[in-house]
């Protein structure tokens, strides 16, 4: 049942993106955050900004699907609660951020550094995570099922709760490396 509500929620978030002409994002909300940094529940989709400076940004519950990120500074952004779905964050630095809640599907984030980040309830399914620093990140009751972690800094990394990438269960305490349920 899970899996489907899943699945739906996925496709509805999907056909949301493409009420825009040809997926544009809204400019004067590029504008706001180019000028203020700040841009709460904003429509960013298929935003082009890689290697930008975004550092300590406010994007709370931010629509950011299918966005350009790539080495992108990102470090101190607040980004939870935001949807990142299919996103390129690759080598992207999101040191200290708050992805708390936020929709990860199938992002990539290989390369990224992820340091002490907060992702406590993401939803990674899927996401490339092959060579990320998640040094002492929080991924409490994340969902990794899917995700490629080879080659991902996990030291320290707390797992309680988390889904691993075979769906399985952490075990409440698991930190750096998951222990099964």
């Amino acid at each position: 049942m899970l899996k489907k509500i899943a699945i739906l929620t996925i496709c509805i978030t999907v056909l949301f993106t493409m009420t825009g002409p040809l997926f544009a994002f809204n400019n004067d909300e590029l504008e706001q955050l180019l000028n203020t940094n700040r841009c709460c529940r904003c429509d960013l989709v298929r935003i082009e900004l890689p290697g930008a400076d975004l550092s300590g940004a406010w994007l709370p519950r931010s629509k950011l699907n299918y966005a350009n990120l790539s080495g992108a500074n990102l470090s101190g952004a607040d980004l939870s609660e935001a949807w990142l779905c299919f996103a390129n964050l690759s080598g992207a630095n999101l040191d200290g951020a708050d992805l708390s809640e936020a929709e990860l599907y199938k992002v990539d984030l290989s390369k990224a550094n992820l340091f002490g980040a907060k992702l406590r309830g993401a939803d990674l399914c899927g996401a490339d995570l092959s060579g990320a620093n998640l040094w002492w990140a929080d991924l409490s009751n994340a969902d990794l099922k899917g995700a490629n972690l080879s080659g991902a800094n996990l030291s320290g990394a707390k797992l309680s709760g988390a889904r691993w990438i075979d769906g399985r269960r952490c075990k409440k305490g698991s930190r750096g490396h998951c222990e099964f349920e």
